[in-house]
C-alpha cells in the first residue's frame, strides 16, 4: 500500500481513481448597499443559467429585525437580483456570490412561498442525493424583531423532494425561499 500511495502522490494521480480538478468554472462576487432599495439588480459577466447558483449573506449596522434577510437569484445570464422586504435605515450591506460550475448534470431552481408555516416540502425532478447540493436564500414581508431568529434550513429529503424548516419565531407573514438544487455528474 505504501508504494502505491507514494507513487500516486509523486505522479499527482489520485488514489481514489480520478484525476481531480476544479468543478468551478467561475466565481463572481460583490457587496451591495440596500439601505435605499427593496430590490437591487446587479450586472455580472455572462454565466450559464443551467450551471450557476447565487449565495447571499448580509449584515446591518443597526438593530436586528426586518432588515436582516435578503433573497438572491439570477434574473438572467448577466443579472443578479437581490430582494428584501423593506427600505430604510439602518445601512444594510449584502455580500453576494455567483458560482458557475463545470460537470453539472442538472440544475433546478424555484421560489417557494411558505406563508406562516414552520416547514414546507417541495417536489423536484429526480436527482441523485449523493451527488447534489441544495442552497437557498429568503426574505419575508413580516416586520418583527424575531425575524432574525427565524433561520430557514434546508434538506434533500429524497431523490424527488426537498424541504425547508424554521424555528417557531415570527409566525406571521409570508416567507419567500429562492432555492437552487444542483446535481453533479
Amino acid at each position: 500500500m505504501e508504494g502505491l500511495l507514494s507513487g500516486n502522490l509523486l505522479s499527482k494521480a489520485s488514489v481514489f481513481g480520478s484525476s481531480g480538478g476544479s468543478n468551478i468554472k467561475s466565481i463572481q462576487r460583490g457587496t451591495a448597499d440596500m439601505a435605499n432599495a427593496s430590490t437591487l439588480n446587479i450586472a455580472i459577466s455572462d454565466v450559464d443559467l443551467t450551471k450557476s447558483i447565487v449565495i447571499v449573506s448580509g449584515v446591518t449596522s443597526g438593530v436586528a429585525g426586518t432588515y436582516f434577510w435578503v433573497q438572491g437569484k439570477l434574473l438572467n445570464s448577466t443579472t443578479v437580483s437581490l430582494r428584501r422586504n423593506s427600505v430604510g435605515t439602518p445601512a444594510y450591506l449584502v455580500d453576494w456570490v455567483v458560482i458557475e460550475f463545470n460537470n453539472v448534470k442538472s440544475l433546478q431552481t424555484g421560489e417557494t412561498s411558505v406563508g406562516n408555516f414552520l416547514s414546507v416540502t417541495q417536489a423536484v425532478t429526480s436527482i441523485d442525493p449523493l451527488k447534489s447540493l441544495l442552497v437557498h436564500s429568503w426574505f419575508t414581508d413580516y416586520n418583527d424583531n424575531f425575524v432574525t431568529e427565524a433561520v430557514w434550513i434546508n434538506k434533500i429529503e429524497s431523490s424527488t423532494g426537498i424541504s425547508f424548516r424554521r424555528a417557531a419565531y415570527a409566525t406571521a407573514g409570508n416567507w419567500y425561499i429562492r432555492w437552487y438544487l444542483i446535481e453533479f455528474n
